[in-house]
């Protein structure tokens, strides 16, 4: 969105989502509209961008704040585009629809609505967010009138995620993504859609339901009745009936009322690494699990190679916290990274966020015997075990000799053979290890 900041001083922004990204000193005086270009060809700077444009307004007057953040709203609720966490939605009246920066704060992903404002041509009658994670779609409003919205915006929260915030009795896990409902004046029916496909594990029609919170104090105590719906595929679709229409302030999520033939995913409720000199401790816990078949405990270096160190047996389905320790007995010197991959019976896997440490001491490779004169040798670091991935012999000249890739690992000394006796002189070896590399020295007589 291209917009006069002050046409006074003849500057000019462009706002992506609301926010200004950028603003310049711009051309006085006015335009004509055959001059006025939208983007730059890629070859040729007279001419406009070779593309489709959705939609284009032009206003003949300075817009103030308040009017581009009207413009801002209607496009983002058109076309299902979310705003920047700082920008209030407001209708063309200037009320404000979905306080972004107030009461829904810690909902501003994946914002999306319908509703209907004559005074700018809006009618969305079916909607979604178009990020690749929107989840929901609403459609089917059975009193959409000039002035109504139905809005709602997520916590963001990993669909890989789930909450055992819940009765227990009736529903016995959920997703841990909820979803926040700004609703003005009332819209009826609604017809809501929640796409699964990124939830893993299978999907029973009969276990799956809709979860109202109207109080704000959680989904334990089942202020509104859970609600059946159709599944087809991965999308769940529930439309709801008078008694529980969604309402200003509800908040909304997917729950399960069997585990094991609707497994909803493991909660990881602890995840940390501590360097205990000389092995590092892997402390997790979950405050449940479903369909759990095992974690693999994985460690890289700085390129981010992810290998396996150790795997444990997860708990199947509970709902009894578990707590898990492994031990890392080989870790690098320098920063290590470490995750946690859970897997279920069914092959689905899904990743912990990040954890490092940092080991302080000596990381000096070295070569003996150095020089070689029967075209074997070692490579070490120190007496501590470590993993070597790669080992490639360079000429003066920058050519590559002879590669080797590694296939063990974790060991304290490493020997190699030339497979070709290299003429005396001296080499370059470019050695990967620890997810990092080196370049040392090779005499070879």
């Amino acid at each position: 969105f291209r917009n006069w900041v002050s046409a006074a001083s003849s500057t000019e922004g462009f706002y992506l989502n609301g926010a200004l990204e950028v603003s310049q000193a711009g051309p006085t005086g006015n335009m004509s509209a055959p001059l006025l270009k939208i983007g730059r060809h890629a070859t040729d700077p007279n001419a406009g961008t070779n593309g489709y444009f959705t939609e284009i307004a032009l206003y003949n007057t300075n817009l103030s704040a308040v009017n581009r953040q009207r413009i801002h709203s209607y496009l983002g609720i058109k076309y299902g585009i979310t705003l920047s966490s700082t920008i209030d939605y407001v209708r063309s009246d200037g009320t404000v629809i979905y306080p972004s920066t107030g009461a829904n704060s810690g909902y501003v992903a994946d914002i999306a609505g319908i509703g209907r404002d004559d005074n700018s041509g809006l009618s969305q009658t079916t909607s979604r967010s178009q990020n690749t994670d929107f989840v929901v779609t609403a459609s089917g409003a059975s009193s959409l009138d000039n002035g109504d919205f139905f809005i709602w915006g997520s916590n963001n929260v990993a669909l890989t995620t789930g909450s055992t915030n819940v009765d227990g009795t009736t529903i016995k896990t959920r997703l841990g993504r909820v979803w926040k409902v700004a609703e003005t004046n009332e819209v009826g029916l609604l017809t809501l859609s929640f796409d699964l496909s990124a939830v893993p594990g299978a999907k029973v029609e009969s276990d799956l339901r809709l979860l109202i919170d109207r109080d704000g104090d959680g989904f334990a105590d089942n202020d509104q009745a859970p609600l059946t719906g159709t599944l087809v595929g991965n999308i769940f679709t529930v439309t709801t009936p008078a008694s529980t229409t969604l309402q200003n302030n509800d908040f909304f999520t997917i729950g399960t009322i069997n585990t094991s033939s609707t497994p909803l995913p493991v909660e990881l409720s602890d995840f940390k690494v501590i360097y205990e000199h000389p092995e590092v401790i892997a402390l997790w816990s979950t405050a449940s699990e479903t369909n759990n078949q095992y974690f693999s405990l994985e460690r890289a270096g700085e390129d981010l190679s992810f290998v396996e160190v150790v795997r444990r047996d997860g708990a199947g389905t509970t709902k009894v916290p578990q707590t898990y320790k492994e031990i890392d007995r080989y870790p690098f010197t320098g920063k290590s990274y470490y995750r946690l991959k859970q897997t279920d019976y069914d092959g689905r896997a899904t990743y912990s966020s990040l954890r490092f440490v940092l080991i302080e001491g000596s990381d000096e490779l070295s070569i003996f015997p150095n020089p070689v004169e029967d075209g074997k040798f070692n490579v070490e670091l120190g007496p501590t075990p470590f993993q070597l991935s790669e080992l490639e012999i360079f000429d003066q000249q920058g050519r590559s000799l002879q590669q080797n890739i590694v296939k063990e690992s974790d060991l304290k000394l490493y020997e190699f053979d030339l497979r070709e006796t290299l003429p005396a002189g001296l080499y370059m070896v470019r050695v990967k290890y620890n997810g990092k590399q080196t370049f040392l020295k090779l005499a070879v007589r």
